[in-house]
């Protein structure tokens, strides 16, 4: 949530296209299991900054056959490690991967291509329910509050992350909430 806020924040004109999809869906009331289909940007935003700000950095993965990789084969069990943001900043897979652009996960992509929740298999069993809880978190809060950076702040700094089991910001919050006028 920290780094979809961050990321909102730095582009006002994402958060506005948001709040009027969460205004036009929800005309004011608490968001229901049943808006989450209908919440198509919202979804978007929380996928994008996924794959920008990947909460797992990679996992192992072991080859079921042998495999040849750019002309070198590998034995069967041969474990490989998947990098996250390897995949997601990939400039031959994404166009300005750099860029917060929720757009791309309105039209339908590789799903390979998208793996902060793993993939196959073995992917995360939780992805749709963290996928519902934070679309139904984030309009909860776009619907009462617009998102601002903090003023006079190097915004370069909060970009910085620790990672253990998982990623998480260094540093504290460089933006605050502001209460709609409406509510």
């Amino acid at each position: 949530m920290h780094w979809m806020m961050l990321l909102l924040a730095k582009n006002p004109k994402k958060q506005e296209k948001l709040f009027k999809e969460v205004s036009e869906v929800l005309k004011g009331r608490n968001a229901t299991y049943d808006d989450f289909s209908k919440l198509s940007y919202a979804l978007s935003c929380l996928k994008e900054s996924l794959r920008i700000h990947s909460p797992i950095k990679g996992v192992v993965k072991k080859s079921l056959e042998k495999c040849i990789l750019d002309n070198k084969e590998f034995p069967k069990d041969t474990q490989f490690k998947i990098e996250f943001q390897t995949v997601h900043l990939d400039e031959k897979l994404w166009k300005n991967p750099e860029e917060f652009e929720p757009e791309r996960f309105l039209e339908i992509s590789n799903p390979i291509h998208f793996i902060p929740f793993s993939y196959g298999k073995r992917n995360c069993i939780g992805y749709k329910f963290a996928e519902i809880e934070g679309t139904i978190i984030l309009t909860t809060i776009i619907q009462k509050y617009s998102i601002h950076l903090k003023e006079g702040i190097d915004i370069s700094k909060y970009e910085d992350e620790v990672t253990f089991a998982t990623s998480t910001p260094k540093y504290d919050s460089p933006f605050i909430l502001k209460k709609r006028k409406n509510f």
